[in-house]
């Protein structure tokens, strides 16, 4: 049945307890409260907002963890008086850093953490009070348990029931039998379960695997929505002191740094840590913060500093995110030119939230090729490579760094040259670049995004740039 909010019963104080869910798994994240006004904020803009009763004020989940939660669905319960809202959170729910609010358990409780749910609907649940079942057999081996038997036997024979019922459970799908498939399912995944505790193997760790293997396909969106939010924030912090006063200090390698760069990476650092703790940071500024999951941000507060000290507008903030060393979202903010484009593996490239692609230019005498500085290709081995593109071309220009890379990705330009480049100025160009349809590689041609240089194409075209390149440059 649909309802509205006139069907909903607030209580004298004008509040009405929400209890808020994931909206895939169906753990309860938090209970919260919501008045008139915070309900429809939420269903305007399609996040929580609550009322906060200690503060007596409306507050948006997430206004400053970032931790912002995604709604998917609101229930009414059958009385009005309270709500159950869906959600796809985009990092932990409660301040601690845990996933839920609800994660410390009543000690009185314990004595019936071995019994499963009858009748329970939540999978999950199932399976946790099935592992800790076959945890207790395991440490009680209670007489005439056939649990109590396998671990007895050992691990041999453990694996060969293993294989057995994987066996019965390819034999049940390819006889179509939905009732003997179910049946078979579920002796595997008990044995399994059996298979864990013998290894001494934790659920929370198939868990995070599952969660790892999530995040690299859909839920990835969540991913790059966090992205381009931190990196629009952190091109309003470079914002403060564009075209300003401030001190541009030099670097080892001469380049230039600013108290802009500082602050924008300290700020991206800190949003990252706070939403996923274990995930491991490397920004051009402060090095590498190690992490325990198989996702690393690589950061570049300020690509172009040299043109953001000299008040060009042609610099940006970098965000890329590596699943397992591969590289899968990027997110390329230019703050002073109101300029966002942003990808992720799958998901397809954008430009200012439209549909991003190449140029469809088929030859090289037809197109624009850039680079940040042309004389500087000599200096590294690749004039020849570079000259000889330039006679070939309609057209050349320096539109430079990360901004002409961009250029190609949005069909502005058809090939882009960085003679040199880190990790951290290729890490968020390398999805983009693909995902719009075009390449990114190194001079010999190989995708990648720690090659120490780097060539966007339109695709069309890279093949003829990578036989210029590959007979003119001296160090290929």
């Amino acid at each position: 049945m649909k309802l509205s909010i006139k069907d909903v019963n607030f209580d004298e104080r004008g509040l009405i307890p929400v209890v808020v869910q994931h909206g895939r798994t169906r753990h309860v994240l938090t209970l919260a409260y919501m008045n008139a006004e915070s309900l429809r904020k939420t269903l305007d803009t399609g996040e929580t907002w609550f009322w906060s009763r200690s503060r007596s004020r409306l507050w948006h989940k997430g206004e400053t963890s970032g931790n912002t939660q995604r709604v998917v669905g609101v229930l009414l319960d059958c009385d009005g008086d309270a709500l159950t809202v869906l959600v796809i959170p985009s990092g932990p729910a409660c301040h601690t850093g845990s996933e839920s609010c609800f994660h410390n358990e009543l000690q009185e409780t314990t004595p019936f953490g071995d019994v499963p749910v009858a009748g329970s609907t939540n999978f999950a649940e199932a399976l946790e009070s099935l592992y800790r079942l076959v945890a207790s057999r395991k440490r009680e081996r209670p007489e005439g348990s056939y649990t109590t038997y396998l671990f007895d036997q050992g691990l041999d024979k453990i694996l060969k029931k293993v294989g057995e019922e994987s066996a019965e459970t390819i034999i049940a799908a390819k006889n179509d039998d939905r009732n003997d498939l179910v049946k078979e399912i579920s002796d595997l995944l008990y044995h399994l379960m059996v298979l864990l505790v013998e290894r001494g193997l934790s659920l929370e760790e198939v868990r995070d695997e599952l969660v790892m293997m999530i995040t690299a396909t859909n839920p990835l969106e969540q991913l790059l929505d966090f992205a381009v939010d931190v990196a629009r924030e952190a091109g309003k912090i470079t914002l403060r002191y564009y075209q300003g006063s401030f001190v541009a200090e030099r670097k080892a390698d001469n380049s230039f740094v600013t108290i802009a760069d500082r602050e924008a990476e300290a700020y991206l650092r800190a949003r990252i840590a706070e939403a996923f703790p274990d995930d491991s940071i490397l920004g051009e500024e402060e090095g590498e913060q190690p992490g325990s999951s198989n996702r690393r941000w690589i950061l570049d507060p300020i690509d172009g500093t040299y043109s953001f000290v000299h008040g060009v507008p042609l610099y940006a903030v970098l965000i890329g995110l590596e699943f397992k060393s591969e590289p899968i979202l990027g997110v390329v903010n230019l703050p002073a030119l109101g300029e966002l484009v942003y990808a992720a593996r799958g998901l397809g490239c954008f430009w200012n939230g439209e549909s991003a692609h190449v140029s469809a230019t088929a030859s090289l005498d037809q197109s624009l090729l850039l680079s940040t500085d042309f004389g500087v290709c000599a200096q590294y081995g690749l004039g020849p490579a570079a000259e000889a593109l330039q006679r070939q071309v309609h057209a050349r220009r320096t539109w430079g760094d990360a901004y002409g890379h961009v250029l190609v990705a949005t069909g502005r330009a058809d090939i882009m040259l960085d003679s040199v480049m880190n990790v951290w100025d290729c890490a968020a160009l390398l999805p983009i670049l693909e995902e719009a349809g075009g390449t990114f590689t190194d001079w010999n041609g190989t995708r990648t995004i720690h090659g120490g240089n780097a060539i966007s194409t339109n695709g069309l075209l890279f093949d003829r740039v990578m036989e210029t390149v590959s007979h003119k440059s001296d160090r290929l």
